[in-house]
């Protein structure tokens, strides 16, 4: 049992115009760390449902999403996503493609291609950054999850392998994301985030974007999304 903690977010990011919202659960066993979240998001084109959850030390755990396709943009587009990691780092997905769009097929591809992988994250979701974060030990109020030998908090980037599934696709890619610590405040963190090899369309420089933190690892704001509301209740 605990607090169920609901965000909602709003904004642009990746071009498009976005409807966010999460909620999510802190397992009470603060010593092995984990969570369970589940949450919508939409654009004009498309909307999507996903539930999350991770193992012990915030590694992931099984990711399941739901993506169609609205009236007024692609109404054809519709995907349904299952993807786990189990506990030796073996991963697998199920995917249901019932569209026939020229888009990549959602899942993946070769599974040995994320064998280090330990976190997954989903394009323009605020909500599954939270847990990688808590991980690798970057913000206030907490450190890595081997609380017998905690990290200091550091300003030094953070380069983690990570499962990106990409969106309207739901495409399963293995891709290198950065995070550092760039300010700190008593309310929570503001972290530089970035994908290795991401560029700008418009000049081709790397592109990165600035999140702000709270002490919980929730993302208030990040890369044109701000926090809209936040409310929690005991469940």
């Amino acid at each position: 049992m605990g607090a169920v903690r609901t965000m909602q977010w709003q904004g642009s990011s990746a071009g498009a115009e976005w409807a966010a919202m999460g909620s999510v659960r802190f397992r009470p066993d603060r010593r092995a760390g984990g969570l369970t979240a589940y949450g919508e998001q939409s654009t004009c084109e498309y909307e999507l449902a996903w539930q999350l959850s991770t193992a012990a030390g915030w590694v992931f755990d099984r990711l399941e999403i739901r993506l169609l396709g609205l009236p007024n943009g692609s109404p054809r587009l519709n995907r349904t996503l299952l993807l786990q990691r189990g506990s030796a780092g073996d991963w697998r997905a199920t995917a249901w493609r019932h569209d026939s769009l020229d888009l990549p097929g959602p899942g993946l591809v070769d599974p040995a291609v994320l064998a280090s992988v330990r976190d997954v994250v989903i394009s323009s979701c605020p909500l599954t950054h939270t847990a990688p974060l808590r991980r690798v030990g970057l913000l206030a109020g907490f450190r890595r999850a081997r609380v017998d030998h905690p990290a200091p908090l550091s300003t030094k980037p953070v380069l983690l392998p990570v499962a990106r599934v990409l969106l309207p696709s739901l495409t399963v890619v293995p891709a290198r994301q950065i995070y550092q610590r760039v300010a700190q405040s008593p309310s929570g963190s503001t972290v530089r985030h970035s994908f290795v090899g991401d560029t700008s369309p418009a000049d081709g420089r790397p592109r990165s974007a600035l999140m702000e933190v709270d002490e919980q690892g929730v993302v208030l704001s990040y890369d044109g999304l701000a926090r809209v509301g936040d409310s929690a209740m005991v469940a």
